[in-house]
């Protein structure tokens, strides 16, 4: 309720629209063959093709949590989390199920595609006020799921390394203590070793670890974020050989005080020369060979970053200064390309089955939101998106239709806010703060961002 009231204020005062929840903004990045998928906290999802014209798949065809995780399995199926359990479709967003389980009563805290199986994907959960929480797997592209490993503690998350043997796991112990501890498994999470982070390992207390990567270079060290409060940090955390026994946990803080960390890349063309990059609330970061973290490119505020075949994609800000909800870059970060903004988007996805989730609600809510991102300048050139099946041969999956570029007058330009009322400037100040604090970060352990269950 407070942080409804918080958001309500904010609109008022700022003149920044939120349609959906959340300020319009782009949290996640994903691949669906030749298209990519843009996620947002509360704006729905974003699907397109660089060069060609972007489509929008609303927050009512899925759920209403704001700060949801998407996943694509090797299959083609797309799964999302909500409060409570994780949705999956098998038709490229057009309709959402619910998965089976244990899981679909607890709030899940991460979700992850498996790099090998392609109908397995990985999921932790938070909640409180229950007995246990546990790392679920499904071996069914998300229809159902099993539990691989359970505790009475609150996972942060999860981390797999390339050929999935080893995952990490970080939990603190139910109801809330100081030091969480490492769960650790290097035989595909038949069995796990655990570690407490306290004193004598971690450098320093945390309110949250987040597993971020498992270094492809080497499956024993993990790259851990720690939530400092107003600041993070990075971690790397190794297992080192010990006279006998289990091999020793070494913590290392790379970098503290760091702006709030969204994700960890890596390009692994040149295993002699290891480059990690770092996505920050304050720009890119960019460490080569295991040297130090070098801010690379002009972007202001990066939520994820992504390695592909050399090419660099960042989702920053759809407003100024960015004016890139996603952004390219060819020369490992040094500069960048706008690709999109979230203005460049020319309607809802179309082609879904009549009746379907999406092709009833998406039309609807599609007036309320396209002002909120500067979209909807002029009609769909060609009527919406069609659904097809993807190069890799798994099922249907978003299309962004026949590459038309977004109509004229459509741009990142008209994706900003619209101007501050007459006033003492204190009020939008202070408010904007609050809804940062309240959405930007992580939330509270069951307790909904944007609204109630659905």
């Amino acid at each position: 309720m407070a942080g409804a009231l918080v958001v309500g204020l904010t609109l008022a005062v700022s003149g920044v629209a939120l349609a959906h929840g959340a300020a319009p903004g782009p949290s996640q990045l994903l691949h669906d063959g030749d298209r990519l998928l843009v996620a947002t906290h509360g704006s729905g999802l974003f699907v397109g093709r660089e060069g060609g014209s972007w489509r929008w798949l609303c927050d009512e065809a899925m759920n209403r949590r704001a700060d949801r995780t998407f996943a694509r399995t090797g299959d083609g199926t797309l799964l999302v989390t909500d409060y409570l359990g994780v949705q999956y479709s098998r038709d490229g967003g057009c309709t959402f199920a619910r998965g089976a389980g244990e899981i679909a009563v607890r709030e899940p805290s991460a979700l992850v595609a498996d790099p090998v199986l392609p109908s397995r994907v990985w999921a932790t959960t938070r909640s409180t006020g229950v007995p246990w929480n546990a790392l679920f797997v499904s071996d069914d592209s998300g229809a159902t799921w099993r539990v691989a490993w359970q505790g009475a503690e609150y996972l942060h998350g999860l981390a797999l390394s390339d050929d999935a043997r080893t995952i990490y796991l970080v939990g603190t112990e139910l109801p809330g203590a100081p030091w969480p501890r490492l769960h650790l498994s290097h035989d595909g999470g038949q069995s796990f070793r655990t570690v407490a982070l306290d004193g004598g390992v971690a450098p320093r207390a945390a309110a949250e670890m987040v597993p971020r990567a498992v270094d492809p270079a080497d499956p024993s060290v993990l790259w851990l974020v720690a939530d400092l409060g107003q600041v993070d940090a990075l971690w790397r955390v190794a297992e080192r050989p010990a006279d006998g026994g289990d091999p020793a946990i070494v913590v290392t803080e790379v970098q503290s005080g760091m702006a709030i960390i969204g994700d960890l890349a890596f390009d692994r063309r040149d295993p002699g020369r290891p480059v990690m990059y770092v996505a920050t609330r304050a720009g890119l970061l960019r460490s080569v060979d295991g040297g130090p973290l070098v801010r690379v490119g002009a972007l202001e505020a990066v939520a994820w970053v992504d390695v592909a075949g050399g090419v660099v994609r960042a989702c920053a800000s759809t407003f100024p200064p960015d004016h890139a909800a996603l952004a390219r870059s060819d020369d490992g970060g040094d500069s960048f390309a706008p690709v999109m903004c979230l203005g460049d988007a020319v309607g809802p996805i179309a082609g879904c089955p009549p009746g379907s989730a999406a092709d009833t609600l998406c039309p609807l809510a599609w007036a309320e939101a396209a002002p909120t991102f500067g979209a909807g300048c002029a009609p769909p050139p060609d009527g919406g998106v069609d659904l097809a099946a993807p190069a890799d041969g798994g099922p249907a999956a978003l299309d962004a239709g026949p590459g038309a570029a977004a109509p004229s007058g459509c741009s990142c330009d008209l994706a900003r806010p619209s101007p501050s009322p007459p006033g003492p400037p204190w009020p939008s100040l202070l408010l904007l703060l609050l809804l940062t604090l309240t959405l930007a970060r992580r939330h509270t352990p069951d307790t909904p961002v944007s609204g109630p269950p659905t």
